[in-house]
């Protein structure tokens, strides 16, 4: 998932774009050596499903994750709130009229020692 991408996809016609560096959740905390997240938060624009669904070996090190997420076809709070669970977290959300918030935490036992982060 490494690579450019432009910020004018979502920019109104005549805004100014420039290029950014994507990379998978997996991709920084490797380069950024964090072994551990006590939250994760995410706002970002319906790319949640992407990045939640390729952290499937880092949810273990993933304490918290709070997040507004945006329902797309057949991902919806319920299928997201399951996955969670899955992975061993007490999972909250509630749904609005075109977004939702969720909140999932995975108790210190199943999670490990908290370390903080640089």
């Amino acid at each position: 998932m490494a690579g450019l991408a432009s910020s004018g996809t979502f920019a109104r016609p005549g805004t100014r774009s420039e290029m950014v560096r994507k990379a998978s959740l997996s991709t920084l905390m490797k380069e950024l050596a964090i072994e551990r997240l006590d939250l994760l938060k995410l706002d970002c624009e319906g790319a949640e499903w992407q990045i939640l669904a390729g952290a499937d070996d880092l949810f273990p090190r993933i304490r918290q994750i709070c997040m507004e997420y945006h329902p797309d076809g057949v991902w919806t709070g319920d299928k997201l709130a399951g996955m969670l669970r899955a992975h061993g977290y007490e999972v909250t959300f509630t749904q609005g009229s075109w977004t939702g918030l969720l909140w999932a935490l995975r108790r210190e036992d199943d999670a490990g020692p908290s370390v903080a982060c640089r």
